[in-house]
């Protein structure tokens, strides 16, 4: 199973056609293994070697990795770690190789403030932090109206929440860090990605 559990979502700032990725040509100490989920998104399984450093000098090297999704119909990635100096390394080497920045997409906030089901999206619980302490809030059997009044009443303490796609529930922290279940198939994260965009689109226009 290629679904790892904590990722984050990116928006290319210009777009990234499939040709680009196909020819891919990693330097001599990299290596791109690119499996096709569609013909739409690519999972790719980044490797690099890292420098360990003492004392700002190199002391040795380890093989070091990253896995990502990439929709290029989309221009989306979805990068599979909660690691910073990872997931910017990786980010360099995109801008790199594909001549694209990368703007890291406010999903928290994407979803909340919508407050309305996209692509059969719904926030089915909310984490909250008040002054009674932390407590979780099932929404899934509220009305649409009291759904929406029940977000806007708590918005300022909301710590994260779950969305249910289907069968399957996705978490989202106030960093926008997402937590997949490891037993995820690649037809849920994909659908995931698509409402991403729906949501996007529609905060755009």
């Amino acid at each position: 199973m290629f679904i790892e559990s904590d990722g984050v979502i990116y928006k290319f700032t210009s777009p990234v056609y499939k040709k680009e990725l196909e020819i891919l040509k990693p330097d001599r100490f990299e290596d791109f293994e690119m499996i096709s989920l569609s013909s739409d998104v690519f999972y790719i399984k980044y490797t690099w070697l890292d420098s360990i450093r003492l004392y700002d000098k190199i002391i040795s090297k380890k093989q070091t990795s990253i896995s990502f999704i990439i929709d290029h119909k989309r221009n989306i990635l979805l990068i599979f770690s909660d690691s910073e100096s990872k997931i910017n390394h990786l980010l360099a080497t995109i801008k790199y190789y594909l001549d694209s920045e990368l703007e890291k997409i406010d999903v928290f906030n994407l979803f909340l403030k919508d407050k309305k089901q996209i692509n059969d999206f719904k926030i089915s619980s909310l984490d909250i932090n008040d002054t009674n302490g932390l407590k979780t809030i099932n929404l899934i059997d509220l009305k649409n109206r009291k759904y929406k009044d029940f977000i806007n009443k708590n918005y300022n303490n909301i710590t994260s929440f779950t969305i249910q796609i289907n069968n399957s529930y996705i978490h989202i922290d106030k960093s926008s860090l997402i937590g997949v279940p490891n037993n995820s198939d690649k037809q849920k994260v994909l659908e995931f990605l698509k409402g991403v965009d729906s949501h996007l689109v529609q905060s755009s226009s």
